[in-house]
């Protein structure tokens, strides 16, 4: 069956709509919180380490990086499974990855919309740092307009959850 990407920046509710997936028994990785993803460095893109309020210098010198060679064996093995895989996460090397998707979920939010999830979020630290939101912030609109660019969907992460999923899934089919 096909893979499916859910992206969008932070705080954009990929995690949430995996989640929700997750819980109706479908197949769900969730990119960012898996051994697949990590820092390198801009420049050489070797390993590099990146910890919560290193400061914003130091995370533009960064790139966060889906690992081809952990992350591509998946989707493979998604392709070939009988059941529709679902993906989500958010990389700057992202579109190295979308051959291998059937078809992309963009989920989209304003910016005061992203500060505000960032801020209050219970389900990880990232964003919270004043470095880390400024990135997301400012790099939301460039994401966005790439995704957009090779195709994805485009979904208002605004809506109830119930309905992002519902809306996905029938475009799923």
């Amino acid at each position: 069956m096909p893979n499916y990407l859910i992206t969008g920046m932070s705080g954009a509710g990929k995690s949430a709509v995996g989640g929700a997936l997750r819980d109706r028994g479908l197949s769900v990785l969730d990119v960012d919180y898996s051994d697949a993803t990590g820092w390198v460095d801009a420049k050489t893109l070797r390993p590099a380490k990146y910890t919560h309020g290193d400061g914003y210098e130091h995370l533009r010198e960064l790139l966060y990086f889906w690992k081809s060679e952990i992350l591509v064996p998946l989707l493979r093995r998604g392709a070939a499974s009988p059941l529709p895989n679902f993906f989500d996460g958010y990389a700057q090397n992202i579109q190295s990855f979308y051959p291998y998707f059937h078809k992309m979920f963009l989920l989209t939010a304003d910016k005061r919309s992203i500060e505000h999830r960032l801020l209050t979020r219970t389900n990880g630290d990232w964003g919270k740092d004043p470095a880390e939101l400024r990135q997301s912030v400012e790099d939301l609109e460039s994401y966005q307009d790439q995704l957009r660019g090779a195709g994805a969907i485009v979904i208002d992460s605004a809506q109830p959850l119930e309905q992002i999923v519902s809306e996905i899934l029938e475009l799923c089919r």
